[in-house]
Formats: structure tokens, sequence, C-alpha cells
């Protein structure tokens, strides 16, 4: 071992040797960027190289003493800089074998690497030069060809598929055979149709399509994908060839007439060898359902996402960059759509090496080693410690990281830090064995004010997993899983992490991450042409989500429960003038709750939020931008207000009011400002609102055939998303929510029948359009139904499993007939509203009927259904105190 370790010295010695003998002379670079960007070229490294055979890259280049370089000599490479004059190699030297290669340099945040043919060889962490100019010197045999330096920007790219079969668009069949087309009809005016198109592919072994560029990298891809037998399906990220890439890979695992049942893998790609990185064994597949599916790929970080939820994560960093693919594998038929490619930023440090403080991390005060793959800080003498990384910028994050406090007095995790004077600090520790004290700070110019604080019984000699989350000066501290500080400051906005360690003796840090998370927001999207139809007004319209109340008044018209934001778009600043109030948390007459008071003059936006008449915040702000939006949040036992605009999100109140506010209404009233139903949505984590417009993602097929469907006949082309059931007999298409809803709840959700026959009357037996709540998710008399138009038109029932318990036979179909435009044309709007045991029943906004239930069911699953006809539905809208992600 110990010889090992003498040759590895001796080719580091050896290789800083060289880098100091050779004197390079570039000529002036004409390539200049500002970072991000790679350099990109192709290597040809001779057969026998000798020490006169190398080339040199030089990048972000001050001038001639100052700048970055990767240097070659021979058979190794490694990368260094140049400061003042004297070069130091930062990382290397890594070998290389002979012939051509394709290398990328990255220059990123205080990053710079270096991968050959895809892979990754060196990286190393430096913030001394970002941008800069590019050059390149050879000598010898050693050759530099097709020299580019690439600008990097944000990736963004969507793709819906709205296109001709044969059209590919940006993607690029590898294998397999891939068509874009609708699902089972040709789309003859598909700008009348809900989501018409999708990308289709048969894949007899392996297919791969790609999209996008070899320098893309840190991108989340979201796609909405539906197998349609028991092959794999997935998305490749890093994509080099069908050689070298990461896999997401889904197949399922059970006989076709078995329970679903399959295996979801993350998988590294290289050379053609598979080696799998993390798996489920048991993540539900069911062909004929769609999906929604992501993959993210940051700092090393793959991560797997289905309906939401997080299911596998690795770390790995073989691939540092390249192209987007979707995969299948052995499958007659599978169906992408709703492609969504955004940057993706992720922070992942886990000590691996010596050397992860080197540049990534700024040591301010303190002694900070890594020993056994962990991070030990002291301080020097008897003062503070710390150490910083991230960035400036980085702002709206959640740190999770493994803490031990050890022999420390307190340790720590600093945030928003923006100078010595002026962070953030969440720290806890004792002076003596047992009881201790946690306390968030805020450090400004020096003096140190306590935000919140609790004492609690002191562990010395385990990790504690810590989360710290700031959102727009919400601040929340989590101890292995348990809320334990929370407190809100308008100041902490954005700045670097860092550890911190009270005291000369060791605590130690560990699998340290920062996410970015992006708020849920329920983008509506609804085909442009039914927008314009009268008929459509009801569920195609803003005014669809609002309650009219009267003196400019406006009431969301479904009760929220947890976290929402509501969006509020202005016009410039500068035209705008008059007020508005946002009511947070009111009954259903916006009495009560919170009220939040917008004013707009000369320019100036200023808030006041009150309790009542308690002033509990106030705070101003101006934009200049042409659009920029007022959002109001409830996070958590926060309210918090911010202007976005496109340089970003300015924070102006943030304010903790508890259970102050316990209703579950938001709305707002016009007083001059622009802003009217159009202009103001509202999302919560807590609601599901869909048109179908994109991918039915979140909806599982009970029963019969879901896909767009022509309503009528007579009308080719009209068609939305709905179920027949042409084998059934009887014929009972059943649509299953995927996620699960309890505790108070409203469905609601606008439908009608699709024409069966080709002429008049148009309808064979017009009846039954339905739902069931609390159920079991398998069986319909498991929970309530509520039936309209049952029985062959004659009546309308709420159920409890087998059982009427209440009926009217007001609730049916008037002169069913396609003649009759007041039906034949018109969308029924359901409402069912249970709290408790208390149900009521609401046709197009009329109550139909009531029930009470001294013994509710409790069950948590949703059914859309009807019974001997098809149905189609345009708009399902569900709130509930409790949701259950699928």
């Amino acid at each position: 071992m110990r010889e090992r370790r003498l040759v590895v010295v001796f080719l580091a010695l050896a290789a800083l040797q060289c880098a100091e003998a050779q004197t390079w002379t570039y000529p002036a670079g004409e390539e200049s960027t500002q970072a991000p960007f790679d350099c990109v070229f192709r290597l040809r490294v001779p057969d026998t190289p000798t020490g006169q055979d190398a080339a040199e890259i030089a990048l972000c280049m001050q001038d001639d003493r100052n700048f970055y370089y990767a240097e070659v000599l021979g058979d190794r490479v490694w990368l260094g800089r140049c400061l003042n004059g004297r070069r130091t190699p930062i990382a290397g030297p890594a070998q290389l074998s002979i012939g051509p290669h394709e290398v990328a340099l990255q220059r990123r945040e205080r990053l710079l690497q270096l991968s050959v043919d895809g892979l990754r060889l060196l990286s190393a962490w430096d913030d001394r030069f970002e941008g800069g100019s590019c050059a390149v010197a050879t000598s010898g045999k050693m050759a530099v060809e097709e020299f580019t330096v690439q600008p990097v920007a944000e990736v963004y790219m969507d793709d819906d598929f709205t296109r001709g079969p044969e059209e590919m668009g940006n993607w690029e069949p590898i294998s397999g055979e891939w068509r874009s087309s609708g699902e089972e009809i040709e789309r003859e005016r598909p700008e009348l149709s809900a989501n018409p198109f999708s990308l289709v592919v048969k894949a007899e072994a392996r297919a791969l399509a790609a999209t996008g560029y070899d320098f893309w990298d840190n991108y989340r891809v979201r796609c909405a994908i539906k197998p349609t037998d028991n092959g794999a399906v997935g998305i490749a990220a890093y994509f080099q060839d069908p050689e070298n890439h990461y896999l997401l890979r889904w197949s399922r695992t059970a006989a076709a007439d078995a329970p679903a049942s399959g295996r979801l893998q993350l998988i590294k790609v290289q050379r053609g060898r598979w080696l799998i990185l993390a798996e489920e064994l048991d993540a539900p597949y069911q062909p004929g359902m769609w999906y929604d599916v992501q993959l993210a790929v940051a700092d090393g970080c793959i991560e797997a996402f289905v309906n939401g939820r997080r299911r596998l994560q690795a770390i790995d960093n073989s691939f540092v960059r390249g192209r987007v693919a979707l995969y299948a594998e052995t499958c007659e038929r599978a169906h992408f759509d709703d492609v969504e490619i955004r940057s993706y930023n992720r922070y992942v440090e886990q000590f691996a090496s010596a050397r992860a403080i080197e540049g990534r991390c700024e040591v301010i005060d303190g002694r900070w080693t890594i020993d056994a793959e962990h991070l030990y800080g002291a301080a020097d003498g008897d003062g503070e410690a710390l150490a910083l990384t991230g960035s400036d910028d980085w702002a709206d994050y959640s740190v999770d990281a493994l803490v031990k406090l050890k022999e420390a007095r307190r340790v720590g995790l600093v945030f928003c830090y923006r100078g010595p004077q002026d962070y953030h600090l969440a720290r806890w520790g004792t002076d003596s064995r047992g009881q201790g004290t946690r306390e968030l700070l805020r450090i400004a110019d020096g003096q140190k004010t306590v935000l919140a604080t609790e004492t609690f019984w002191c562990v010395r000699d385990r990790f504690e997993r810590v989360n710290l989350s700031c959102h727009r000066g919400h601040i929340t501290l989590n101890v292995d899983d348990r809320l334990v500080l929370e407190a809100t400051d308008v100041s902490a906005t954005s700045g670097r992490i860092g550890f911190y360690v009270d005291g000369p003796t060791r605590a130690c840090f560990d699998d340290v991450s920062v996410q970015f998370p992006r708020p849920e927001r329920s983008i509506v999207q609804i085909t442009e042409q039914f927008t314009k139809e009268e008929t459509m007004a009801g569920w195609a319209s803003p005014q669809a989500c609002w309650r009219d109340l009267g003196e400019d008044r406006w009431a969301y018209d479904l009760p929220l429960f947890g976290d929402y934001r509501v969006e509020m778009q202005l016009g410039p600043l500068a035209n705008e003038s008059g007020s508005a109030e946002v009511y947070l948390g009111a009954d259903e007459q916006l009495a009560g709750g919170a009220k939040l008071s917008a004013t707009v003059a000369d320019g100036i936006l200023s808030l006041q939020l009150a309790l009542g008449d308690r002033v509990l915040a106030e705070g101003r702000t101006q934009s200049g931008s042409a659009s920029p939006v007022l959002v109001v949040e409830r996070d958590g036992s926060a309210i918090l207000a911010s202007l976005e605009d496109e340089t970003g999100a300015t924070p102006i109140l943030a304010q903790q009011v508890g259970s102050a506010i316990s209703g579950h209404t938001v709305g707002f009233r016009q007083a001059g400002l622009s802003a009217g139903p159009a202009q103001v949505a509202v999302s919560s984590p807590s609601v599901l609102d869909q048109t179908f417009s994109r991918a039915p993602i979140g909806w599982r097929p009970g029963q019969g055939v879901w896909e767009v469907h022509d309503r009528w006949p007579c009308f080719p082309g009209w068609s939305w998303f709905g179920g027949a059931d042409p084998t059934g007999d009887p014929k009972n298409p059943i649509l299953w929510c995927v996620d699960r809803w309890a505790g108070e709840l409203v469905l609601e959700f606008w439908s009608g029948l699709i024409m069966d026959l080709p002429k008049a009357p148009g309808y064979s037996d017009p009846s039954d359009l339905n739902a069931t709540i609390c159920a079991n998710g398998k069986d319909l008399c498991s929970g309530y139904s509520f039936v309209y138009a049952g029985d062959h038109n004659s009546v309308a029932k709420i159920m409890r499993g087998n059982e009427t318990v209440a009926q009217t036979d007001r609730g049916v179909f008037d002169n069913p007939i396609s003649s009759n435009a007041d039906f034949h044309r018109h969308w029924f709007k359901t409402r069912i509203h249970k709290q408790d045991g208390h149900i009521r029943y609401y046709m197009d906004d009329k109550l139909l009927l009531e029930y009470d239930d001294p013994k509710p069911i409790s069950g948590d699953h949703i059914a859309i259904w009807s019974y001997n006809n098809g149905i189609l539905i345009s708009r399902v809208r569900i709130s509930a105190e409790y949701r259950f992600r699928g």
C-alpha cells in the first residue's frame, strides 16, 4: 500500500513539474463570454505520446497572467489556475487514452469541470474568475480541433405533440417506431379538441427518441406517460448515445391479469453496461393509465418522481451534460405527452473527498477538516467557527443536513448570509449536559436578535436530521421531522448558507442538501376555442372559479385547507391607481379572517395586513415591470406577500398569524385596480383543478375506455376526455381519482353525455351523470354515490352503499334529444359538499338533495361514472381537508 502511495505522489509531482516547465504563448483570445459556458473541442492524442505532445486550453482569461487552464501532457490531463503568472494545479492528473476524444470544459458558478467522451474526468471549485476570453495552444503532435465556446442559458422546453402524424418536431428518433398522432380516432379539427395528440411508439426491443442539446445540464424533465401493455417505459437524462446515459426505467412485473405491480429503477448506462443505482420493487404500474413521471439531474443527484412524489434518489457524477430522451422497451404501444424540461437547481455534498471544502466552501473563521467523510468544525480559541457555501442569490430554499453536536457548546446552520454583519442563524446546544436551548437569530450590524427560542433535552453523540426552510421571510426549523422553531422576518430573503460551531471543541456535519422548491400552481389550460363558446362559459371562463358577492367582491368558490397562493395580475404600477383587498381565511361572505389591503399611488405599491382593527404588518415596494404580480400566500402559520416580476420576487411583508384565522374562504374586492376575476388565480396543494387539456394524469380507469371522444357525431371534431364501455354489460364506465381525499371535501365537475345515435333523437337512453365519494377505490357501493337522471331519467338520489338515503324526481334531463340545444350542448355542473356527516348535492348551482349520516363512511377515494351511457368530463375541481398523493 505504501509503494502505491509513493507512485501516486511521484506522478503528481511529475505533472506539477511539467506544468511549471511548459511555457505557453496564447494568441489573443477572440472567444469571450460570461459564465456559465462550455468550451467544446475534439482532442487528438497521438498513438505514442511523448513529453513534447501537449495542449493547453485557457479560459476565463482576464489577461495573460490570470486565467484557468486545462493542460494535456502526453496521456495525462489536469485542471489548473494561473494567478498573477503563477500556475497551480487544482485537479488531477487523470489518465487519457490514445485517439480522438470529445472534450467539454464546463464553467458554472465556482465550478470548473472537464468531461471526456461524455464522462466526467476532473472537477474543481474556484471563484477567482468568472467570464473572460478563451484560447488554445498546442505543441508536438497533439491537436485541438473544432474548438467552440458555447454560452449556456436556462433550459426551457415544452411539447404537447400537436402536429401531423409523421412530424417529429425537435425529436430525433434513435430506435423504435415513433409517430405523433391522436389516440384512437382521427382529429379532423384539433383546435376543437381537449388534448388531441400524443407521441406514440412501438418498441419491439428498446426505443429511444431524443431532444435538446449536448450542453444541457442541471435540468428536470416532466412527462405524461401511458404504457398500454407489460413492457417498460421511461426517461433518459444526460443522453450521449444509446450506450451512455442515465435512465429512469419503469416496468411491469406482474401478469396481465394480476394487480398492478412494477419495478422503478434508476440506471446508469455506461459503455452499454447497465448499473442499477436505485430501485423500488413494488411501484404500481397499470397499463392504460396516464402517469406524471419526472426525472431530475443536478449536482450529481438523480431523482425520480411519480405523480408528484419522489420515489428514488441516487448520487452519481459520471455524466454531467447531455440531451433528454424518451424510452420504451418491448411494448406494442406507449404514449408520451406534455413534456416539460426546465433548469433545476440542487446542492448535494456528502464530504466523500478530503478536498470537498476546497473552493466549494469558504472558511470564514475556525478550523474545518474532513475526516471519515464527515465535516468537522471548531473555533480558534473561545470564539465561533463559520464556513460558507452556496451563492448570494440563493432564495426560497430548504436545507437538509445531519448534524451532531459532539463536544461543542453550540452548533448550527447559517442562512441568508449577505455579509459578516448581515445574516440569520439557527443554532442549538448547551454549556453543560442536559437541558439546552434552540434559537433562530437575526444578526444585523453585529447585533443578535432572537426571533424564536425553545428549551430541549440536548443530544450530543447522535446525528440529528435537521431541515431549515426559508421562504420569503417565513423560517421553519425541523429536527427529526418535528417542527421545533418558526419565525417570520421579511429581511430573510436570500443569501448563502453555512456551518456554525461555537467553542474550541468539534461538531460534525454530513449529507448536506439544498433544494429550491417551486410553488405548486394550478395552471389551468383550456383549449382557446372553448373559451369563446357561450355554452361553455360556466367552466371555461375565469368566473367559473369565483362567486360574485356584489359590490365588486368575489369569493373563491372552493374551501381552502392548509397552504394556498393568490396571484393578482397588475398593470404597470406607474399606470395603476386605486386599491384592492385580499381576504384570507374568511367565511363564505368574506367576514372574519385577515385582510390584506393593497394601494398603488405614484408607482408605489403599499400593503397593510390587518386582523380586524389590528394592523399586523406593513410594507411597500415598486417595480418597472409591465406586468407585475402581487402574490399573497398562506404558508403554515404565516401570511406572506411579495411582488413578482421579470427580475424575480421581492418580499414585502411576512407575519405569523397562528390559528387566528380559521375560515376556509379566500376572496378579493376591486377598488380601482385593474385586477378582476380573470386576473386573480388561486392554487393550493389541497386543490385539484383539471380540464383535461393535458394528459389525464392522476386518474385511473376502473371500467371502460377513457380517452378523448367526439361528443356529437353530427359535429365531428368537438371532443373532450371521457369514458365509454362498448363491451360492458351493463355499460358502466368508471374513472377513479388516484389521489385520496378525506375530511371536509368538495367535488365539482362539469359533464355531458356522449351522443350514441347518429341522428335524432341522438340518445338511446339518456341518463346517469354520476359520482361517488368516500369509497375504497374498487367498489362504488363502498361509498356515497350521487346519481343524476338515474333509473332511465326518472330520479336523482344519494346512495349510501346500496341504500338510497335521499331522492327527488326533480333531478332529471328535460327533453333529452339532439334537437333540444339546451340539453344537447349543455354542460351539467355537479357539486358535492361533505362536512362530517352532512352532505349537500347540487346540480347547476341549485341544491338538489341533502343527507345527514350519523355514522359517516370513512373511505377516501373519488370516482366519476355513468350507467348505460358514455360520459364526457370538461373540468373537475376537488378540494379537501386532507389530500394524499397517489
